[in-house]
Order: structure tokens, then sequence, then C-alpha cells
């Protein structure tokens, strides 16, 4: 920080991406009340003052960090219905169950501030320094510009492509993301039996999902096949 600040007062530019950020006027300002305080001797109030809010910002930026981290709530869904990885992941190694829901109607007509999106899978992490910067200025009372209206939605959707075996979809509030957590009822259609469910929970939910009228499946490995891949068949078709 303080090579910067002795840059700047020596005549040093100001990049291109902080300018776009920071309001102008701000920026001329510090910039000049710098090279005016140059012109003297360092009063070491000044510089233990200026210590002072470099660590306080500091402490702010890890507060929003972990903050913006926490706020972003999202229900999480799979295409991979199929996938032994999923299973063995996700359901107690193939003793639990899955439930399937009919997202297109929310995919094709979001419901108010609810939207359900792909997962991004990248190699580069999505780069949320504006969001946090804006979130830090209005905290402080320094506004910052927000270059990316979408930055909020984009942070909740970058995943390595090492998850992309996950076929990943979100289910993500678009709206007040800072202060609000999704809610929506929104009923499952059907559901999957694990390969290894005990009988005891399989006919607990047989029972349930019979009343609820959901469609019924069970997942297996058929053994004279040459793939990994389970299969899926209706719970009636034994």
């Amino acid at each position: 920080m303080s090579v910067f600040r002795q840059l700047l007062i020596e005549g040093y530019e100001i990049p291109e991406h902080i300018r776009n950020v920071f309001p102008s006027d701000l920026l001329k300002n510090l910039v000049a009340s710098l090279r005016e305080k140059s012109k003297d001797s360092p009063d070491v109030n000044d510089l233990d003052k200026f210590t002072q809010i470099v660590n306080e910002l500091k402490k702010r930026v890890h507060f929003f960090e972990v903050e913006l981290r926490n706020s972003n709530s999202f229900a999480c869904f799979s295409e991979a219905i199929s996938s032994i990885t999923m299973w063995g992941h996700y359901a107690d190694y193939h003793k639990g169950f899955a439930l399937s829901y009919d997202m297109r109607p929310l995919i094709s007509r979001p419901s108010g501030n609810i939207m359900v999106m792909p997962v991004i899978y990248s190699s580069i992490r999505f780069d949320a320094t504006n969001l946090l910067a804006s979130c830090l200025g209005k905290n402080i009372g320094i506004p910052v510009k927000r270059l990316d209206m979408l930055d909020s939605i984009k942070s909740s959707l970058y995943k390595s492509p090492d998850w992309e075996y996950e076929k990943e979809w979100r289910l993500i509030n678009t709206n007040n993301m800072l202060d609000s957590h999704p809610h929506l009822k929104y009923a499952p259609v059907g559901i999957y039996y694990g390969a290894r469910i005990s009988d005891i929970n399989k006919k607990i939910l047989h029972r349930i999902a019979f009343e609820k009228g959901l469609a019924e499946f069970e997942m297996y490995i058929d053994k004279s096949s040459s793939d990994y891949e389970m299969k899926i068949r209706p719970l009636s078709s034994k």
C-alpha cells in the first residue's frame, strides 16, 4: 500500500480498471490530497492514521468475504440420476433415495425472484472483486459502480470442472440476495430407490410416495451389461 501511495505522489496514473469502479471526483481528490501532503515532511500521526485505515479496510474486506459466501443460498439439483458416483456420494452408498422434480416450468417461466440455472464448470474462477468492492463501498459510504449487475448470480454458479460429472443445476434467489434466502414450495413428481436401500426404508417411502401420487422407480446394475451405468425400472416391473 505504501509503494502504491508513493507512486501516486510521483505522478503515477491510476489503472483504468480502478477508475471504472470508483467515482472520478473521489479519486481526483484522493490523489490531490496525497500530493499536497507530500510537499511537507510526513507527519507520524498521519502515517499512523493511514495504517489504521488500511487495517480497518482489511478487516471489513474479510468480513464481507464471509458474508457474501454465506448469503448466496441455493438449492442443488442434478441431471445425473444414473451416476454410480452420485449415488455413492449423496445417497449413503446406494442405500438412500432421490427425488425428481419437473423444473421445466421454472426454467421457462421464472417464479418471482426464483431462477433455475445450470452450473458453469470452468477452470477459471469467477472474479467477484467488483461485487465485494460494491458491498464494502456501500458499508463505508463510498459509492462503487456495479460493472456487472449479474455478478451475484454468477458467483453462485461457477464450479471447478472436477465437479462436471454432477451435471448440476441451482435454484437461486435473484433479488436482494444479501438479505434474503430462496423459499419456494415445489412438489416432487417421482422417487428413485437406491440399489441397496433397506426393505423397511423402501416400505416406508413407498407408503408416502403412494399417498403423494409420486411415480416410483428403482435403481439397479445390470450384471449382464458391459458398462457400469445404473439402470432404472418402474417399481412395479420386478
